[in-house]
């Protein structure tokens, strides 16, 4: 095998190598990136659903006869 050959072959070797990695770590930020856009619509679709839920409750509520109290309910899954 000449010298040239063998250039050849580590400089093909290495470029495999790095385009390897590359795509590996190109994959894993894919993973974490559509892993955060899950949670993050999750967190969407709850605070749509507390919005509801207040406004269902606020639009029962009337100010002469009830206390604020009685309209407003707690909502534990909201952590402070």
């Amino acid at each position: 095998m000449s010298i040239s050959q063998l250039i050849l072959l580590s400089f093909s070797t290495i470029a495999l190598c790095i385009s390897y990695n590359l795509s590996r770590k190109k994959t894993k930020i894919k993973v974490q990136h559509e892993e955060l856009v899950k949670r993050s619509i999750a967190k969407i679709q709850q605070h749509k659903r507390q919005i509801a839920q207040r406004n269902d409750h606020l639009s029962k509520y009337h100010l002469l006869k009830y206390n604020l109290d009685e309209a407003l309910i707690p909502q534990h899954e909201i952590i402070l």
